[in-house]
């Protein structure tokens, strides 16, 4: 449970990261020569082929919006290909599958376990049931089964543990009518 709750946390956090360093950076910084590079190299295949503008407009008093404005210069003829758009979905995807994947997997995660602590909780409570319905005297499950005689009328000690083995397997008996009973055997060989 821990990994996959770690995992999605991580997921969630590379998300993040990869909005702020894919979108958000190069809108707010224009002019920092390892960000355009890096983007360059992802956007352009070449480092020094990238460039941005990030503008700033207002519509009312106050109110303050940024646009990115991103291309590629092409090395012949100095056009440049607007990749705004492009950054724009690679950052949003980018996020949106870490958030999502990040959330799935804690999600997933915590459902394993509390499914996991379920069926140890009911296990327990079927042992403790079990348990106070022998100490009430009140056993609704069969007894344990009558041990089979040999031909010569007597079971061999191996017979005697090997059933007494069985029962406590099977949850006829306890940990505690275990130890006793085995003594018992041991004690009448």
């Amino acid at each position: 449970m821990r990994l996959g709750v770690g995992c999605g946390c991580l997921g969630i956090i590379v998300g993040v990261v990869a909005l702020i360093l894919i979108f958000v950076l190069p809108s707010v910084v224009t002019d920092n020569k390892g960000i355009n590079q890096l983007m360059g190299s992802i956007f352009c295949g070449d480092a020094d082929a990238y460039v941005n503008n990030s503008q700033s407009y207002s519509y009312r008093p106050g109110e303050t919006s940024y646009s990115l404005v991103a291309g590629c210069r092409e090395t012949e003829g100095g056009a440049i290909e607007d990749v705004s758009n492009t950054q724009g979905l690679v950052g949003f995807g980018v996020f949106t599958l870490g958030l999502l994947g990040g959330i799935g997997l804690i999600i997933m995660s915590s459902i394993r376990g509390a499914a996991k602590t379920i069926g140890s909780l009911t296990t327990l409570g079927k042992s403790l049931a079990y348990e106070g319905r022998i100490q009430r005297g009140d056993l609704t499950q069969p007894s344990p089964p009558t041990p089979v005689a040999t031909s010569d009328g007597n079971n061999s000690l191996s017979e005697k543990l090997r059933e007494l083995e069985a029962s406590y397997q099977e949850g006829l008996i306890n940990r505690e009518e275990y130890d006793d009973a085995r003594k018992r055997i041991l004690g009448s060989f």
